[in-house]
């Protein structure tokens, strides 16, 4: 894609006060925010939407609410949301009759950023809620603007009086790579990295089977992570990890499959299983945490045939795509998806290439959560029996796809598409909306 479009865009962002988020007086952020306020710097990354969106020297130009009203410019009003309980806490919010005069002007949008989570638009209340806020003010359906994670979101509400853009936010946002989409120079620097994954590849025979790192603990987590120790047929076969439970329950794993899968051996196996204590691969270092998500364990993938990839959320009303998902294919390395259904179409739609030539992937249309679990345990209990010369034959044969997928992740066509609807370098036309 031609960098060169991104460049001519220009997003002029208002905020009430230049260095906190909009209707900051109100509690939009979550508990992890709260944890790093005492760092300025991160903490307005995550407030200030021009922060953490890839910028471009000059894409967005901030100033006051004040400034832009006064000035007769085009402006969006950027609103961050980080958590769903905002929805549930507030039954409206209130914004200033300059801000809404200039909207009903059509020289101002508000965008509502709901980017690091994928449950937006899986509850009515919060369509509902955005209805009432359109009506409350009289605005029409592209004054009000919500970005979200949830792929699925346009398609879960037809009767939104509001704009929705699902946005791939962690394709664009690849924090284990230090790279910025929206620089073309940057890009290049990655482009031929592929040609190092390949090349272990093609000379390489893999010592394990199956990757599957485990962040927080989630019932799909659980589910492999059990299936992988009790399964005798993946004994030796895999590298893992599962963080441990933040609450004082030894007992918490257990209770969260108990009643959630047909599986007795799963339910067992947590039975004595100690939720208080981590099961650590490569999350230590030196004795400290590290923050998975900004880094790639470059070893554990080269040295694995497949990556389980289990997902953040694993509901049918979402469907929810992070960097666990982009990691494998950076890395030139197959994929099984456990997480929302669907989730392999929705990558397909977005140009990636799955590997139902090799395994049966059907898994990815079925809703039952312990039905999807079934199939994917089939499927790793096939691939158990192939010995490291077939896993390696296979891998081979999988390459075209695998630098493919590479590929496909540098691009940045859905930045592109984003800041082409949030767009203010215009004065008689409207912008075009996804």
């Amino acid at each position: 894609m031609d960098n060169s479009k991104l460049e001519n865009i220009i997003i002029n962002i208002a905020y009430d006060d230049i260095n906190k988020q909009n209707l900051s007086y109100l509690e939009f952020d979550p508990q992890w925010i709260h944890d790093i306020k005492d760092n300025d710097i991160k903490y307005i990354k995550w407030t200030q939407v021009d922060n953490y969106l890839p910028n471009l020297t000059n894409t967005f130009r901030k100033n006051t609410t004040e400034y832009y009203c006064n000035s007769n410019s085009n402006f969006i009003y950027p609103i961050n949301l980080y958590t769903n309980e905002f929805f549930l806490k507030y039954s409206t919010i209130d914004f200033d009759l300059k801000l809404v005069e200039s909207v009903k002007r059509k020289k101002a949008r508000i965008v509502f950023f709901y980017n690091t989570e994928g449950d937006w638009g899986t509850h009515s209340y919060q369509f509902n809620w955005m209805n009432n806020l359109v009506m409350k003010y009289q605005f029409e359906s592209d004054d009000i603007i919500v970005v979200n994670s949830n792929l699925k979101s346009k398609e879960n509400y037809k009767e939104s009086l509001f704009t929705i853009i699902p946005y791939n936010f962690f394709l664009i946002n690849l924090d284990f790579i230090p790279l910025n989409k929206s620089n073309r120079n940057e890009i290049k620097r990655y482009e031929k990295n592929y040609v190092k994954y390949i090349d272990v590849n093609r000379s390489t025979k893999k010592t394990k089977h199956f990757l599957c790192l485990n962040g927080e603990p989630r019932l799909n987590r659980l589910l492999m992570f059990g299936e992988l120790h009790t399964n005798p047929n993946l004994e030796n076969k895999f590298i893992t990890s599962l963080r441990n439970t933040t609450l004082n329950n030894i007992n918490k794993f257990y209770e969260d499959v108990l009643g959630n899968t047909t599986n007795d051996n799963i339910v067992n196996f947590f039975k004595n299983y100690n939720s208080l204590q981590p099961y650590v691969y490569d999350r230590m270092v030196f004795g400290k945490w590290i923050h998975w998500h900004l880094s790639v364990n470059e070893e554990a993938h080269m040295s694995s045939f497949v990556n389980i990839v289990t997902e953040s959320l694993f509901n049918s009303e979402s469907i929810f795509i992070t960097e666990k998902t982009y990691k494998p294919m950076y890395m030139c390395q197959p994929f099984i998806i456990f997480g929302n259904p669907n989730l392999l179409k929705k990558l397909k739609e977005y140009g990636f290439k799955t590997f139902d030539k090799w395994w049966d992937e059907s898994y990815d249309d079925e809703l039952d959560l312990d039905i999807r679990f079934a199939k994917i345990s089939k499927v790793l209990n096939e691939i158990s029996k192939w010995d490291s010369d077939k896993c390696f034959q296979i891998t081979n044969e999988m390459e075209d796809i695998l630098i493919h997928n590479f590929r496909q992740v540098l691009k940045n066509s859905e930045l592109l598409k984003l800041y082409q609807s949030l767009q203010t370098d215009i004065s008689d036309t409207k912008p075009t909306l996804l």
